[in-house]
């Protein structure tokens, strides 16, 4: 990235920094060992003066060049030649393997399993949280084993996953703190009956929220926790608590439109819920 402005000239950090996320792109794409050759037009000089980049090997200093050219020499492409999972029940393989490489190809093209380190991390990252999603909560994906050759660009990995045990919402007993009330109010049990995870909490503290915004209370608070936990099988069943603290009741006051200038304010009021006095 350079200024709007065209420099008068490149100097040595400018030409690392560019060879560095030139790199990283190429390293993205599965070539993970290229070549990049900097070749720098000095100031004042026609000829070039070509170096080989080294991240370790600093380029010389001080340097104003006029033109910088790179060339890039990508070299192997890496791939995943085999990937397998170990642990693995909660889905089926062939959709784990989407999570790492292309499914869809009829034919195994390298192209469509192309490896690099960053995109492995991904899919460990996006099929743990699948896991997540699905209920195991203490589920771990890791790579167990990788055998890497650099002369053909052939990958094989062996992840480990860990599922653990599903967890599973049987009830949640609600308590609503109201202000100035030390006693809970609107005590009530919920029979839920679904698959727990972080995503499903915090939609159904949403949820409870809303139901409270509704009446009034815009500052509504909503905090889950766990009361019981009964293994069965190989399932962990949760009974829950959400208390709820609403915090003050609000009305509200004058409600004015401003601004509009061909549309008539009968018209807006008919548009808007709310009205003056109403809960808020």
């Amino acid at each position: 990235e350079v200024p709007k402005k065209k420099p008068e000239s490149f100097d040595a950090n400018f030409m690392e920094d560019t060879a560095l996320i030139l790199k990283s792109k190429v390293r993205e794409d599965g070539y993970l060992n290229p070549t990049i050759v900097i070749t720098a037009y000095p100031v004042g000089q026609k000829k070039g003066v070509r170096y080989f980049w080294n991240e370790t090997e600093p380029l010389p200093r001080p340097q104003k060049a006029r033109e910088v050219r790179f060339k890039i020499r990508k070299g192997v492409l890496f791939h995943f030649e085999k990937l397998e999972f170990s642990g693995l029940a909660a889905i089926k393989e062939k959709k784990a393997l989407g999570y790492f490489i292309e499914t869809s190809g009829l034919v195994p093209l390298k192209q469509n399993r192309v490896y690099s380190p960053e995109r492995l991390k991904r899919g460990v990252a996006n099929l743990e949280q699948v896991l997540n999603r699905m209920g195991y909560e203490d589920a771990k994906v890791t790579v167990g084993q990788i055998q890497q050759d650099d002369k053909t660009g052939r990958v094989s990995v062996r992840i480990d996953v860990v599922e653990g045990p599903k967890y599973l919402v049987r009830t949640v007993r609600q308590e609503a703190y109201y202000p100035d009330t030390n006693a809970p109010a609107d005590l009530r049990t919920n029979v839920v009956g679904k698959t727990y995870s972080k995503w499903w909490e915090q939609d159904y503290a949403q949820s409870l929220r809303t139901n409270y915004y509704h009446l009034g209370f815009p500052d509504t608070t909503v905090t889950l926790q766990t009361e019981h936990r009964e293994p069965t099988g190989t399932n962990l069943v949760l009974d829950m608590l959400a208390v709820i603290k609403t915090g003050p009741r609000v009305r509200a006051g004058d409600v004015t439109f401003k601004g509009e200038k061909r549309t008539k304010e009968s018209m807006l009021a008919n548009r808007v819920s709310i009205k003056t006095g109403d809960w808020l």
